[in-house]
């Protein structure tokens, strides 16, 4: 069991950090805001963009694709993530800020990253 959680958390994280190079990348090409929201079970994550004029609080107009983790792992941010044009993190007004993200298996210790204002996360 503890071996399986490893695996299913060691998965999310690495799926996370491709997600998140893809929404980057993504935003960038589109020239919005990208937006990740957590869902309410915390069970997946759902990214899309956010088109001028921006809404407050973020919110996604148009979905490109929705991750769900691997069973018994759960997400959690301390902010919504957005990503801008440039590719940067920022919050809803616009300011350069990180965000931390932790990936949870069963409740247990998580492991904690963040998304830089450069627009990178490190585990």
């Amino acid at each position: 069991k503890e071996l399986t959680d490893s695996l299913h958390k060691g998965d999310a994280r690495q799926q996370l950090e491709f997600d998140l190079r893809r929404a980057r990348n993504d935003t960038m090409n589109e020239g919005c805001r990208g937006i990740m929201t957590v869902a309410s079970d915390l069970k997946s994550y759902t990214f899309g963009f956010d088109y001028p004029p921006y809404s407050s609080p973020a919110a996604i107009e148009k979905i490109i694709f929705t991750r769900k983790l691997p069973r018994d792992v759960t997400i959690t941010t301390s902010a919504t993530a957005i990503i801008d044009a440039r590719g940067q993190s920022i919050d809803v007004n616009g300011n350069l800020t990180s965000v931390t993200v932790t990936i949870t298996p069963r409740g247990k210790t998580g492991t904690v990253g963040t998304i830089y204002p450069i627009g990178f996360v490190d585990f």
